[in-house]
């Protein structure tokens, strides 16, 4: 790992229900290929890839957001800092579980700009 790769908050990504972190690979390579320490993590009963997990699916059933969160907690303690998080869908919600625990390294908060085709529509406060 180069000085820069070190020096940059790490990335860790959280995929939603019935994804597998397969799903983050095209992200993963873009983040590394970047300089960044990239990961999709796993979460409790995943194989190591889409295929095997979906023959065992039943290994994956029966979390539910806290024992996920707690699952990926570990992984990221494996850093020694806290990475950056980025969640989709379900996955989402587990990141706001993790960000609740303060165990990444920036809480950010996401806005739509007003879109053109409906310049009336506002988002509720």
């Amino acid at each position: 790992m180069s000085a820069e790769t070190k020096s940059k908050a790490p990335i860790v990504f959280v995929h939603g229900l019935w994804l597998h972190g397969e799903s983050w690979s095209s992200w993963v390579q873009f983040f590394r290929d970047n300089r960044y320490e990239a990961t999709a993590a796993s979460w409790p009963g995943d194989s190591q890839t889409t295929e095997e997990t979906r023959k065992n699916a039943g290994a994956v059933a029966g979390y539910g957001v806290t024992e996920i969160a707690d699952h990926i907690a570990k992984q990221l303690s494996a850093f020694g800092r806290r990475p950056i998080l980025i969640g989709h869908s379900f996955g989402g919600l587990v990141v706001q579980n993790l960000l609740g625990r303060d165990l990444a390294a920036r809480r950010s908060r996401s806005t739509l700009p007003r879109s053109r085709a409906c310049p009336s529509f506002r988002f509720p406060r």
